[in-house]
């Protein structure tokens, strides 16, 4: 088994004050929430398991919403960037890639991320961001 360290070029904002958190530590997360996916079900009042179509709902939901966080550093000491969808490019170690434009998505995405960040009290501005990640 080998070691993969992957470029990661995304736009959001930096949640450089959970170094090393694990995920449940973030202003956003629950105990009972696994992943990003399941806090935004989770605040958008969806079925829970085991009720039925909760995960049609739940998918519903966080499709419907601009945000993604992107876990960077390495696999056993997480960081992360809440980001918007669709902005984040990874370049796989010896695979360099093709980057046509820096767009961020429309005015309205970029709102949504400030105003999710301030409600949970994370600070900054979205920008462009270059990070990596070891496994």
């Amino acid at each position: 088994m080998g070691v993969s360290t992957d470029g990661i070029l995304v736009f959001g904002i930096d949640l450089i004050d959970y170094e090393g958190c694990k995920y449940f530590d973030l202003p956003f997360a629950d105990p009972d929430d696994d992943d990003f996916e399941h806090t935004i079900a989770r605040l958008a009042g969806c079925k829970q398991y085991p009720e039925e179509g909760y995960y049609q709902e739940q998918r519903a939901a966080y499709d419907a919403q601009p945000l993604a966080l992107v876990h960077h550093c390495s696999c056993d000491y997480p960081m992360y960037i809440l980001a918007l969808k669709g902005t984040e490019t990874t370049a796989p170690r010896g695979y360099p890639a093709q980057i046509e434009a820096l767009d961020t998505g429309d005015h309205t995405d970029t709102q949504a991320l400030l105003e999710f960040a301030r409600k949970y009290g994370i600070e900054g501005e979205p920008k462009w961001l270059l990070c990596s990640m070891w496994c």
